[in-house]
């Protein structure tokens, strides 16, 4: 999620693309490794070279002064020299790697999917309880990965610094893209228009949630998210 708290998404994807395109690791930026990388990605040329520079200040590639070549640095480098816990990853394509804040959302909503069941199978009872909803770990083959997961954009905020519009903002992206399944939840409640309308006057956290359907008022809660990629983990780097 590194990418997405530090706001790097376009460096990172510059830094898929050359992954994808240069599979030996190297490449020179040439003035027209430049303008094809610009084509690839549909951008100026201009913005690879700002992206590159980035990537080049975080030591994501790195120049060999002795052959002039560009070294791309790979997966197991970064997570080694940025010192990376976990090793959960996604699988990114040529097909999606142009959807980088889709497939960046799905990855982050997906690890939060199956941390909530990991925390729900590790509790003492199996279960845990969330605003008159219970989610159970049934039995030790119980399939986690078709069942929903309450995730929160404040969650995502408290978790990961990153900005409830902007976690809300990938979600809908991710599921635009059909790599997570949204699943909006409403409790219905009794107020009247004219008492909304005062509360309006007090306090909008609330008041934005609630939405008026078939005559009656609901308030909407958390949404309930399914992924719909798998999420696998690297092996350990070797000592």
């Amino acid at each position: 999620m590194y990418a997405l708290e530090n706001n790097i998404e376009n460096p990172f994807q510059l830094f898929l693309i050359l992954k994808l395109l240069y599979p030996e690791g190297k490449l020179k930026f040439t003035k027209d490794e430049i303008n094809f990388l610009a084509l690839v990605l549909k951008v100026h040329p201009k913005t690879i070279r700002a992206n590159a520079k980035r990537l080049i200040k975080l030591k994501w590639i790195r120049l060999n002064t002795k052959t002039t070549y560009y070294l791309i640095n790979s997966f197991d480098r970064l997570r080694k020299n940025n010192n990376w816990k976990s090793r959960a990853s996604i699988e990114i394509n040529a097909n999606n790697v142009y959807n980088i804040r889709a497939i960046l959302g799905a990855a982050l909503y997906t690890y939060l999917h199956k941390d909530f069941w990991r925390k729900v199978k590790s509790s003492k009872e199996k279960f845990v309880r969330i605003k008159q909803r219970t989610y159970h770990f049934l039995f030790p083959s119980f399939n986690f990965k078709l069942e929903p997961a309450p995730i929160s954009v404040n969650g995502v905020k408290a978790i990961f610094n990153i900005s409830q519009a902007k976690a809300s903002r990938i979600k809908k992206l991710a599921a635009i893209e059909k790599l997570i399944e949204v699943q909006k939840t409403y409790t219905k409640i009794q107020i009247s228009k004219f008492d909304l309308e005062g509360l309006k006057q007090f306090t909008s956290t609330i008041t934005n949630n609630i939405i008026f359907r078939e005559g009656n008022y609901y308030l909407q809660e958390i949404d309930h998210i399914i992924p719909l990629i798998p999420i696998r983990k690297r092996k350990k780097l070797e000592t």
